[in-house]
């Protein structure tokens, strides 16, 4: 056997390739940014609300149910496009089921009206709501600071 055929070859380095890295750190940054938008709650519908220098936030342990009146004339409860009459029985079967444990009053409304929204709209909405048997409405507004910048 001749010696000088078989030799010995030195290890090679070993390398870390990095264009595959930086893909997979790419996909995985693009993978949580699109995560994190979708993550974000979109609460209701968009309405333009009166500002008040007085306005608080509400703080109450229980969720509020919220009713939105847009400028057309629109009502929504919570997401769902309702007539008058659909939404004082669904308000008050929303009110009632959802009442915490040991409370006799049920879950507050917000009612979000548009700024457009005539104040007749916002009475026959806030009647309903009494009819229906909730107890606690709140109007929400805008706060003069936020209105300012």
């Amino acid at each position: 056997m001749r010696k000088g055929r078989w030799r010995r070859r030195s290890p090679r380095r070993a390398r870390v390739e990095m264009i595959p890295l930086i893909d997979c750190m790419f996909l995985l940054l693009t993978f949580f940014i699109y995560i994190a938008t979708a993550m974000v709650l979109q609460r209701g519908i968009p309405v333009d609300l009166a500002h008040a220098s007085s306005g608080e936030p509400l703080t109450k342990e229980v969720k509020p149910i919220h009713v939105f009146i847009r400028s057309s004339g629109e009502l929504y409860l919570e997401e769902t496009l309702v007539t008058e009459a659909d939404l004082s029985f669904r308000l008050g079967a929303l009110a009632a089921s959802d009442a915490p444990i040991g409370s006799k009053s049920p879950r507050p409304v917000v009612v979000n009206a548009d700024k457009g929204v005539l104040h007749e709209k916002v009475m026959e909405v806030l009647d309903l709501a009494r009819e229906s048997g909730v107890s606690e409405v709140v109007l929400a507004v805008e706060p003069k600071e936020a209105a300012s910048r």
